[in-house]
């Protein structure tokens, strides 16, 4: 699971995982932009809507909501 995925650094991780075999959860707060991201990473990946600072949020991920 990496969160932030769709640019930058977290981007970069998420995309060398995949790129290696790994099924890889990219977690974002705007759902529609994690599912571009996850259109353009490709493999195994999966968008997660996830706010890493709003506990409903993380509960709603960790039960896969």
């Amino acid at each position: 699971m990496v969160s932030g995925a769709n640019t930058g650094v977290g981007f970069q991780i998420a995309k060398a995982l995949a790129d290696n075999g790994y099924t890889v959860y990219l977690g974002f707060r705007n759902l529609k932009k994690g599912e571009a991201a996850v259109a353009a990473i490709g493999g195994l990946t999966k968008a997660l809507q996830l706010d890493i600072t709003d506990n409903d949020s993380i509960k709603a991920a960790v039960n896969g909501h």
